[in-house]
């Protein structure tokens, strides 16, 4: 998709966009004026017995869901992500990576990769933006770069305190 004139903002960015929610994920690459899509990631939640989560007449339970089984879906989905983000990530060397994650994921993307990218990592907004469409998407950053200031340029910080 060629991004289109009224996007100001976005004409000469390089950055991946992270769409994601609690079993999906969509990855573009935004270079040269155009989006791309390079991956759509999908997790199922796990399933439980029979057994599991429901209550008798008289108050008796046959058994609450496994909570160390949400904790290790909750750490197979964040090392797909984390794995998955991190290839892409090295693979384009994007100088800026914009996340859209639910609201209590909050802060998930940034901590699974931020001692594996070099890219500058801004989420843009909260909430399940996975069904939206890219272009509102394209608006919500636009939107954000704009009120924000954001560094869109890749900088060799390993120099900065280099004494002249």
């Amino acid at each position: 998709m060629i991004i289109p004139d009224k996007l100001t903002h976005l004409i000469n960015q390089d950055a991946v966009i992270a769409v994601t929610s609690k079993e999906h994920g969509l990855l573009f690459r935004l270079k040269d004026g155009e989006v791309t899509p390079i991956e759509h990631l999908e997790h199922s939640e796990p399933t439980y017995s029979d057994n599991e989560g429901f209550f008798f007449k008289g108050g008796i339970s046959g058994g609450a869901p496994d909570d160390n089984a949400d904790e290790a879906y909750k750490q197979q989905l964040d090392k797909m992500i984390a794995t998955e983000l991190s290839t892409i990530m090295h693979k384009e060397s994007p100088h800026v990576l914009y996340v859209f994650e639910p609201e209590h994921f909050k802060g998930r993307i940034t901590k699974l990769l931020d001692h594996h990218v070099d890219a500058t990592i801004h989420t843009v907004k909260y909430g399940n933006y996975v069904q939206e469409s890219l272009g509102t998407i394209l608006e919500h950053i636009n939107q954000f770069i704009a009120e924000h200031i954001v560094d869109t340029k890749h900088v060799d910080f390993e120099h900065d305190l280099d004494e002249s």
